[in-house]
């Protein structure tokens, strides 16, 4: 079991939180901030508040990992089997459909995979706003996010 984190000791879950009370819990104020020393010590523990990044994945290696999932292969395994008793009708009109039903997924995948990509890179952008650090570290951490943005 790993460590969890402050918001996550309840039962309500984080999102579903008002600012002031997700302040209140994280032991912090959304008008001052936490001390230098508190950000540091908390980033060293819990890591950065960022998006983590995935890696490229094409849009045939979203639809192929789609069409291994086991349900997809149970259901084609299916037709096989209707297929051998000569009921081609019945078997291009569930393939037909099943294909579109994969197809439609796959579609919806790749857009939320571009749209986690694009908060993740405004993500970057919008936390040097809010974050005080010192001079000499500022931009340091997510510089190499926004070169081909």
């Amino acid at each position: 079991m790993g460590t969890r984190s402050m918001l996550e000791t309840r039962d309500t879950p984080w999102h579903a939180l008002s600012a002031a009370e997700a302040a209140r819990r994280l032991k912090t104020s959304p008008d001052v901030g936490l001390p230098s020393e508190e950000a540091e010590r908390r980033l060293l523990r819990h890591g950065p508040n960022a998006i983590p990044a995935e890696g490229k994945r094409s849009l045939g290696a979203l639809l192929l990992r789609r069409l291994g999932r086991p349900a997809i292969l149970v259901v084609f395994v299916a037709l096989g089997i209707v297929a051998c008793f000569g009921w081609r009708t019945d078997v291009a009109a569930l393939a037909t459909v099943v294909l579109l039903k994969v197809a439609v997924l796959t579609a919806r995948e790749a857009w939320a995979v571009r749209t986690i990509e694009r908060c993740r890179r405004l993500g970057a952008l919008a936390v040097r706003g809010y974050i005080r650090v010192p001079k000499a570290r500022e931009g340091r951490a997510s510089d190499d996010d926004h070169h081909g943005a």
